[in-house]
């Protein structure tokens, strides 16, 4: 039982809650408080390194390093994402509105040559 409170400990901590509340979660939903302080403890000493399987023979667990964040000045040199999208909807958009008034003046010249004009 205890392995298995390692592990529920071990995995709320990789999604980003601290070690107490996480033990404060599993005692609050249940589990032997005991239990559950002796399982943080092996945690935060670093002894729970070493995870059984199933058969309870021995397995070494990595350490899950995490990527690197990029530095301040790397995210400032990127691109942002919808300036040149503006620029290129305006122009597209008075495009539009030029094809739409040809064709308005067309039609217009077109029905007053046949119809006033004959």
């Amino acid at each position: 039982m205890e392995n298995e409170i390692v592990s529920g400990l071990r995995n709320a901590i990789e999604r980003g809650a601290s070690l107490e509340k996480a033990v404060q979660s599993f005692i609050n939903a249940g589990y032997n408080a005991e239990e559950v302080r002796a399982a943080g403890e092996e945690i935060s000493s670093g002894a729970s390194n070493i995870v059984y399987s199933e058969d309870n023979t021995k397995k070494e667990n990595p350490d899950k390093k995490l990527p690197e964040l990029p530095k301040r000045e790397d995210i400032k040199k990127l691109p942002v994402i919808g300036k040149e999208n503006k620029k290129s909807n305006k122009a597209l958009l008075w495009v539009v509105i030029v094809f739409l008034v040809v064709i308005f003046l067309s039609s217009l010249a077109f029905i007053i040559y046949n119809f006033v004009v004959k």
